[in-house]
């Protein structure tokens, strides 16, 4: 990246906010474009500035910006927001962007019964949220066939941090853990995402799909039970999933199991996890190595 280092995002949320910190440290500004922005990630970061949500700042972050990321899900009816309102903008700049980011999930594999799915594993989620994802994936990626516009996807596999983890929940008094036999999940830390996004920044690929996991899926109450003892507390009480008071989404996860690798990423562009399981990454938190921007 060379033009002005200035990267916009749509969404400014709790990854953005950790991405808008790492870009600091590079000198590098961010114009963040959000309806409900969250001040309370913003007040630290000197490089940031927030903007609404409108045409207007879409062409301002068109004109300034050498590079976007999407962090905004899809609407209900399984399209890209941003796409929908601003993709005339975004072609009318199409070869002054160096690199566009869209942050998916690792949802839209489904279910592969415990087994490690890549970029190339078919895309089994029969779920609306998941539908939804793909579609946006798709509208992106033909973004980039059509106009050769330089989109990466990200599918992020589940996202924990500082105030966002297993410690936060045994702390708020929660003194249960949710249970499904043989049943794991994959994650990543917010700093991990960051440091991924700047890496692709720094090193394009247009038209990759990229998975973004630790190397180490497990079991929710595991993390749990590892989270209670770093604190000194009893591990945490099981109670089975079909006993426990689910949102749609929550029963959705609970009913795909795989294992998500992310070797693409890492022998591509020679990634390196700074939290490569939850042992470490929960460790980080606690002792305040890890913390909010």
């Amino acid at each position: 990246m060379n033009k002005k280092d200035c990267v916009g995002i749509f969404g400014f949320g709790y990854c953005a906010a950790f991405l808008a910190f790492l870009l600091g440290k590079k000198n590098m500004k961010v114009l963040a474009a959000s309806r409900q922005p969250n001040l309370s990630m913003s007040g630290h970061l000197a490089n940031l500035e927030l903007i609404d949500f409108s045409r207007k700042s879409a062409e301002r972050v068109a004109k300034e910006c050498n590079a976007i990321l999407i962090t905004i899900p899809p609407d209900e009816t399984g399209h890209d927001p941003v796409l929908r309102q601003f993709e005339d903008v975004f072609l009318s700049f199409y070869d002054k962007f160096q690199w566009v980011g869209y942050l998916s999930s690792t949802g839209v594999y489904g279910d592969h019964q415990g087994q490690w799915v890549d970029e190339t594993s078919e895309l089994l989620c029969p779920s609306s949220s998941g539908k939804k994802r793909i579609s946006a994936e798709k509208a992106w990626l033909n973004l980039y066939e059509k106009y050769r516009l330089p989109v990466h996807i990200f599918r992020l596999a589940g996202i924990y941090g500082p105030a966002r983890c297993s410690i936060d929940k045994i702390l708020s008094g929660r003194n249960y853990s949710l249970y499904k036999p043989n049943h794991v999940f994959s994650r990543i830390h917010v700093e991990d995402i960051a440091g991924a996004l700047l890496l692709s920044m720094q090193n394009p690929a247009p038209g990759e799909i990229y998975n973004l996991s630790d190397d180490y899926p497990a079991a929710v109450h595991e993390v749990d039970a590892f989270a209670a003892r770093l604190l000194g507390q009893s591990e945490p009480e099981l109670i089975p999933v079909e006993q426990a008071d689910l949102s749609e989404l929550g029963k959705e996860f609970f009913l795909a199991c795989k294992r998500v690798s992310a070797h693409k990423i890492k022998s591509r562009l020679g990634f390196t996890l700074k939290y490569p399981s939850y042992r470490e990454g929960l460790e980080a938190i606690l002792s305040g190595d890890s913390k909010m921007p």
